[in-house]
């Protein structure tokens, strides 16, 4: 009763074994349709995996992200070598 006015939303980590249209088909599959927002955990490391194809997996799936949620980005400074740009998303 106490947390009723909380907002709640899925947090989601990304998976950079996968490209960004998987990643987007599985939360797409397994989000409850009243989702209006995630939360995209982005700190796992994949070794050889590029920043840049990180940075362009993540673009793809934050755009097909768009089209049905509010995206917020949850990460920190000690991650951001890995992708060679971040979007510009609320974080």
């Amino acid at each position: 009763e106490q947390a009723k006015g909380f907002v709640r939303f899925p947090y989601f980590v990304y998976n950079p074994w996968v490209n960004g249209a998987a990643n987007y088909a599985w939360l797409a599959a397994n989000c409850p349709p009243e989702c209006k927002s995630v939360a995209i955990d982005v700190e796992v490391r994949y070794t050889g995996y590029s920043p840049a194809t990180y940075a362009g997996e993540m673009s793809k799936f934050l755009e097909l992200c768009k089209a049905k949620w509010k995206t917020i980005i949850y990460t920190a400074a000690w991650f951001l070598p890995y992708l060679s740009t971040w979007p510009k998303v609320d974080y």
